[in-house]
């Protein structure tokens, strides 16, 4: 939730909904108006992101790789932020979170759950790929030009991407 604040809130520069605008300056969306909004915003975080990590916390116990697709939209999110900053030389809304919550936790994270046995290679591999498509997925439905209940729709199902994780039952009984 630190990240969507300063995403969507305020930065640490204090401009509200700021990320908006940067995000399609990034992708260079064109000179009229950014496709982005708070309907597009809600579908992603809400249904998309927010649904991976709720099948992951249901589900992670049995089915690993569901979980390790949230660390993995955490990680590739972190990255896609620490990008703009790299391409940019500027901050961005979000970076702050990305680069002191979102890169450290989910990486240690896989650190972590690989050590005790949590996770194997395959499963890492299955949430890093899922969070991709999901990621791709967002850049699509911004250069689609359909209504948005088309884009919702599209941004719905992507949350439920994760759920593919159940073709990967753990091993480790133990857990």
């Amino acid at each position: 939730m630190l990240h969507q604040f300063e995403e969507h809130g305020y930065d640490i520069y204090g401009r509200r909904f700021h990320f908006l605008q940067e995000f399609c300056t990034f992708l260079s969306l064109g000179s009229g108006p950014c496709p982005l909004n708070a309907f597009f915003i809600f579908a992603v975080n809400v249904i998309g992101v927010w649904s991976c990590y709720v099948f992951g916390i249901i589900a992670g116990r049995k089915y690993s790789a569901v979980g390790a697709c949230g660390l993995a939209l955490m990680l590739l999110n972190g990255f896609i932020h620490l990008r703009m900053f790299v391409i940019s030389h500027a901050y961005n809304s979000g970076l702050l979170t990305s680069v002191v919550l979102f890169i450290p936790i989910s990486l240690w994270s896989f650190y972590i759950l690989y050590q005790l046995k949590y996770l194997d290679a395959k499963q890492i591999v299955f949430g890093l790929v899922i969070g991709v498509l999901m990621h791709v997925g967002i850049f699509v439905a911004l250069k689609l030009p359909v209504h948005e209940n088309v884009i919702f729709a599209s941004l719905s199902s992507l949350g439920a991407l994760p759920c593919l994780g159940f073709l990967f039952p753990n091993k480790n009984k133990k857990f």
